[in-house]
């Protein structure tokens, strides 16, 4: 037993869960946290903060998978996210149907912010 009550098979566990980590996850999701936050920049002045909300979570699965593949290269990639956050960003509120002076307005249904933000990104 330490300190805290815990015995020492206990401990021993703890240490091995901590270990585990995926370093490639982690830079990934410290990577990914920027890049949503660029592209929400981008969207909030013309789309509502509840659909901000909502889309963070998208936006932050899309990103992921992004990034996943290249953590290693920063500098070029943080110059690359830059320029995919203005383009995501600048398309989901181009097209989205909640900004009524839209460019093009695609009206997909309001409630599935998935497929605006589906359409966004098929717009790349």
């Amino acid at each position: 037993m330490d300190a805290h009550g815990k015995t020492e098979e206990e401990i021993r566990n703890g240490k091995e869960k901590r270990k585990k980590k995926n370093p490639v996850i982690a830079v990934a999701a410290k990577v990914e946290k920027n890049l949503v936050h660029l592209v929400l920049r981008r969207v909030q002045n013309v789309v509502a903060a509840k659909w901000r909300r909502k889309t963070k979570a998208l936006i932050k699965e899309y990103v992921l998978q992004k990034i996943h593949n290249h953590g290693k290269q920063r500098n070029r990639n943080e110059r690359k996210q830059r320029i995919m956050a203005t383009t995501i960003g600048g398309k989901i509120s181009r097209y989205s149907s909640l900004n009524p002076n839209a460019r093009n307005r695609v009206k997909p249904n309001p409630s599935s912010l998935y497929s605006i933000l589906c359409v966004s990104l098929y717009l790349r």
